[in-house]
């Protein structure tokens, strides 16, 4: 597979799976996807072509990370500012990255493919919230949030095995 191919795939991968993996997850692919990006650019001897609404996005991100020290909730600050930035990577792609109409035609099928699946699990766990009781009791809350059972058993592992004894008394 050729290293335009294999930018293209983590670029569909990304759009594809972002909206539906946890926060921790999704970051960790765009992020990979942005890789393979630059090394093809690199590879081809192209640079990255930054439009004037990227620049006004980059602008504002920066202000974004600027608000981060007069934040009360740094940790929403820091997660609010890198969700822009991964949007702004997704928008490097698309602009720099798909060159052909089939190309674009992928991508936004990928990416409405995923906003209507997280929508779907969106409308599936406000249902069950509402009304699971009534087919069965756990059903209400088992699958809200979406990725709890994850995030508990993630947290766990972290606790017991990577954290010291120092952070978990904080």
């Amino acid at each position: 597979m050729t290293l335009e191919k294999k930018a293209h795939l983590w670029a569909l991968l990304a759009f594809l799976t972002t909206p539906l993996l946890p926060e921790y997850v999704a970051p960790l692919l765009t992020v990979l996807a942005f890789c393979f990006f630059l090394k093809y650019f690199r590879s081809i001897g192209k640079k990255v072509v930054f439009e004037k609404e990227q620049i006004l996005m980059l602008v504002f991100i920066c202000w974004q990370f600027v608000g981060i020290f007069w934040s009360k909730n740094t940790a929403s600050s820091v997660s609010f500012s890198f969700l822009w930035l991964f949007m702004f990577l997704g928008f490097l792609f698309v602009s720099n990255l798909l060159d052909s109409k089939s190309a674009l035609d992928r991508t936004l099928f990928a990416i409405t493919l995923s906003g209507g699946i997280a929508g779907s699990i969106g409308i599936g766990q406000i249902i069950l919230f509402h009304y699971g009781q009534i087919i069965a009791e756990p059903l209400n809350t088992m699958f809200n949030p979406f990725w709890g059972k994850l995030d508990v058993f993630l947290a766990k592992i972290s606790v017991n095995y990577i954290l010291s004894e120092k952070y978990v008394a904080m």
